[in-house]
C-alpha cells in the first residue's frame, strides 16, 4: 500500500522522541563499548522479554512468541535502550540479517491512544511490524522506514515508568 505522506503531518502528529533504540548481536560487548568509550555508567538490565508478562505478541501481523533481553541507560532527557533478541521471529533477527546492526528505532511515549493511532497510521498506509500488550504496557513498531530511514515505536507505558519526568507529551 502506498504512504499517504500528505496527511502525515497533518493528522498524525508525534509527541517527543523520549526513547533511542540500538539492536546488537551481543549486548554485553555493547555494554562494555558504551562503558569504555562513552563513559556511560549504569545500566538498567532487562535479562528475558519474556518475564515482563506480555501476553499479546506479534511480528508482522502474525502471533509470535519473541525474546530479548535489553539494557538501558539515560542520556540527559532520553532513554537510550540497548536491544540483543534472542528467540523468534522479530524485526531485531531482520534488521541483524540485514547485515546491519546500531540504531534501530526511535520511541515516543503516547498515552491512553496507542491503539487509535496504530489504526489511523494504518489509514494513511503505514503498518505494524511488531507489537505486543502486557500489564499496564504495550508497544507498536510501525513501519516508518520506508519514510523516513527508521522505525518508530510507539510505547503505551504504566506504572512507575508512566511519563517521563519533565516530559511535554500530551
Amino acid at each position: 500500500m502506498e504512504i499517504k505522506t500528505d496527511q502525515l503531518q497533518k493528522f498524525l502528529p508525534l509527541p517527543s522522541v523520549t526513547q533511542i533504540g540500538i539492536v546488537v548481536p551481543h549486548l554485553e560487548e555493547a555494554i562494555l563499548l558504551y562503558q569504555e568509550k562513552f563513559f556511560i555508567g549504569s545500566f538498567e538490565r532487562i535479562a528475558d522479554f519474556q518475564k515482563l508478562g506480555y501476553h499479546e505478541t506479534y511480528y508482522r501481523g502474525e502471533p509470535e512468541k519473541f525474546n530479548s533481553t535489553f539494557a538501558f541507560f539515560s542520556l540527559g532527557a532520553m532513554e537510550v535502550e540497548i536491544i540483543q533478541p534472542l528467540s523468534g521471529r522479530s524485526i531485531y533477527w531482520d534488521f541483524l540479517n540485514a547485515g546491519r546492526q546500531g540504531l534501530h528505532h526511535l520511541g515516543f511515549d503516547v498515552y491512553g491512544d496507542l491503539d487509535q493511532r496504530v489504526k489511523a497510521y494504518a489509514e494513511v498506509g503505514i503498518d505494524v511490524l511488531m507489537s505486543g500488550k502486557g500489564p499496564n504496557r504495550a508497544f507498536a513498531y510501525l513501519d516508518t522506514e520506508r519514510v523516513g530511514g527508521v522505525i518508530f515505536e510507539l510505547l503505551e507505558r504504566g506504572g512507575p515508568r508512566k511519563r517521563p519526568r519533565g516530559s511535554n507529551t500530551p
